[in-house]
């Protein structure tokens, strides 16, 4: 028989709910503090019935049977409380979650363990002194009836291994093996030699600090292979020298303008091909405009709004 039938088995109010293939991993009852009220309620009607009964004459004790009333239904209502008590589990299997809850109508919550996003956990003073506390489950979609569960016994280990179970899977056996047995559960020890590693990277550079990325040297191969191609420098040459030394043909030096009739001064006459051109620059002072093509500007939308 498995560990969940095991547990099923004496537990009769969980057979209706739990699936055959279904592993609990928790199944408790409420705290009993949850009890307290009625418990001092059915106390003080007890004491004030018994010193009422003490105080009077012994000769009419018999006639006072009345003051055993708030004790009767006080002490009815906490045996209904305490089967309510009995009704109700919080329930934590491999699959989902359940609360089951009332004794004359049962009511059954259920949530899968796929949907809990985040589980808060509260301890108030009393709850610390008495050993109880509320499990806060968030969810992906909109608010359960699951939401809180108060008054849980043993908080701190079940709040452990819910943690393990809903978002460390792997580590779920060996957390509720460790609780079942505290003593092979492992203790954290720092090691007395520990090496001082180096410090942490900084997140960001100091202010004002500032590295220029090394400057990079670009070539242009294609003037390179050029040159090599009209037998000015050999094709093996690859400095930066034989490119200077190397001399360009004079058919492709570009034409240099002569501003001599502009009357700007005289400048320099061109080498090579100066001769060549005639000292004509295209849409300069030399210019034929009859024989000379020019571009045709642009004009969006076909007409210079200037001109009319």
């Amino acid at each position: 028989m498995s560990a969940t039938a095991d547990f099923v088995v004496p537990n009769r109010a969980l057979q209706r709910y739990i699936l055959a293939d279904e592993k609990i991993i928790i199944a408790t009852h409420r705290h009993w503090s949850m009890l307290w009220e009625p418990l001092l309620t059915t106390a003080g009607a007890f004491v004030l019935a018994l010193t009422l009964l003490v105080a009077v004459d012994p000769n009419v004790r018999n006639d006072m049977g009345w003051v055993w009333l708030p004790f009767v239904v006080l002490g009815g209502r906490l045996l209904y409380k305490w089967l309510e008590w009995r009704a109700r589990w919080f329930v934590l299997t491999d699959r989902r979650l359940l609360v089951l809850d009332g004794f004359l109508i049962h009511r059954v919550a259920m949530m899968p363990t796929e949907k809990v996003t985040d589980l808060g956990y509260e301890r108030t003073p009393m709850g610390q002194l008495l050993g109880y506390g509320t499990f806060v489950f968030e969810t992906a979609g909109q608010d359960q009836s699951l939401d809180r569960v108060t008054w849980i016994p043993q908080p701190d280990s079940r709040y452990r291994l819910i943690i393990a179970t809903l978002f460390h899977p792997d580590a779920a056996d060996a957390e509720a093996a460790a609780q079942a047995n505290p003593d092979i559960r492992p203790q954290a020890t720092p090691s007395a030699e520990s090496p001082s590693g180096p410090p942490p990277p900084a997140l960001m550079p100091r202010i004002g600090r500032r590295i220029n990325p090394p400057t990079q040297r670009i070539e242009l191969p294609i003037a390179r292979s050029a040159a090599a191609q009209d037998g000015t420098i050999p094709a093996s040459a690859t400095n930066e020298s034989a490119i200077q030394d190397a001399t360009v043909p004079a058919s492709e030096e570009p034409a240099r303008p002569s501003w001599s009739s502009t009357g700007g001064g005289t400048a320099p006459a061109p080498s090579g091909s100066g001769a060549h051109h005639g000292g004509h620059v295209p849409g300069g002072a030399t210019a034929d405009p009859d024989s000379e093509v020019r571009p045709e500007p642009f004009i969006e939308g076909g007409k210079d709004p200037k001109i009319r």
